[in-house]
């Protein structure tokens, strides 16, 4: 299984760059940094490692033009994975436009050789708009999703359950990102069989991962 540490809530460059190397110690094959850290981390990491950026995170709600201009920026800075946040205020307003705005950040990616990942939200979402955007992005060519955006409060199963499902339903890659603490946590999520895993906290990597 694909596991990955995101480090969102540290503000020091200094600690942001222990805690990503921490992690890599424990045979995370992922990191996801804010823009702001990724032109002095993203070079010292080693070849063969995910390091993605959020874009727009948390909410999704910039216009097309800014998240363009965002992606853009992050792959310059050493990204070679984005994390979009899904614009749900476009989805419930103007689905082309919506799907518009996915279409112009993968031809971005893809062009430079980069993966786009896609944070949907699915505790503000009902099941028919989750399905929805599910084959949206299925029709678009991208293949990998996160349940939520790790931002609000979430439940490891709900999310896990979630991520589960629409895999196998949409042949989409899920990397469950709820938060997970401990040891039978991260069993439960493995037996799943879901793609990926999210760590949103160096202790929890730490406390698992010696484990495993």
């Amino acid at each position: 299984m694909y596991l990955e540490y995101a480090c969102y809530n540290e503000l020091n460059e200094v600690n942001v760059q222990a805690q990503v190397f921490n992690a890599l110690e424990h045979n995370i094959q992922g990191v996801s940094i804010p823009h702001v850290f990724l032109s002095k981390i993203a070079p010292i990491i080693p070849h063969g490692i995910t390091v993605s950026c959020p874009v727009d995170w948390p909410l999704g709600r910039s216009s097309t033009q800014i998240r363009n201009h965002t992606v853009i920026h992050a792959i310059n800075q050493g990204a070679n994975a984005i994390d979009l946040v899904s614009n749900h205020i476009l989805y419930m307003n103007n689905i082309k436009e919506y799907i518009c705005d996915l279409v112009s950040n993968q031809g971005i990616c893809k062009d430079r050789g980069v993966t786009l990942r896609v944070m949907l939200e699915y505790r503000v979402m009902e099941n028919k708009d989750l399905s929805n955007i599910c084959k949206i992005l299925v029709d678009t060519g991208i293949e990998y999703f996160f349940p939520s955006s790790g931002y609000r409060l979430d439940n490891w199963i709900d999310n896990a359950v979630i991520a589960h499902k629409t895999q196998h339903k949409f042949n989409l890659q899920a990397i469950s990102n709820g938060n997970i603490f401990t040891l039978k946590h991260y069993e439960e999520i493995e037996k799943s069989d879901v793609y990926g895993m999210r760590f949103h906290h160096i202790k929890s990597v730490d406390n698992i991962l010696a484990g495993v």
